[in-house]
């Protein structure tokens, strides 16, 4: 009996462990620091998680990032029906389940960030497969899968 107590203690504990060196995530837990690339545009706030090529959440910025992310440069004065300006960010926040989230429920995430560690501005635009560049950014920045 009292081995099977040790290994539900040791398997729960497992479940609780972060990845935090390469913006892992383990969602449910808590805050979770998130290293990725960020982008805003008309109905969209895209968080591109470098720990996880290909993939885009939706992220819900606290005052703080919301006004860092403003003060970056900008391509022109207009609303942009395309994203950008694309940031670099590393952040904590809470990451939801898989489910239905941002504008028409497009998004499989949501990741509402509570502390900001940095954002700064990437030079350039995506040429080609957005995912291919956003992973050549995070490798670039040493935080590629």
């Amino acid at each position: 009996m009292k081995l099977a107590a040790v290994i539900i203690i040791i398997t729960g504990l497992a479940g609780c462990v972060t990845a935090q060196e390469g913006g892992g995530i383990d969602a449910g837990r808590g805050a979770d620091t998130i290293i990725g690339i960020y982008a805003n545009a008309f109905e969209a706030s895209i968080l591109y998680p470098c720990s996880e090529p290909g993939t885009e959440w939706w992220l819900t910025p606290n005052a703080e990032f919301a006004e860092q992310y403003d003060s970056l440069p900008r391509m022109g004065d207009e609303v942009s029906f395309m994203p950008g300006p694309y940031a670099f960010v590393q952040v904590d926040g809470e990451l939801t389940e898989t489910g239905e989230y941002g504008h028409f429920g497009a998004y499989e995430r949501e990741f509402t960030v509570t502390e900001v560690f940095e954002i700064q501005w990437v030079a350039g635009e995506p040429e080609g497969d957005r995912h291919v560049w956003v992973h050549e950014v995070c490798e670039d920045r040493g935080v590629a899968d």
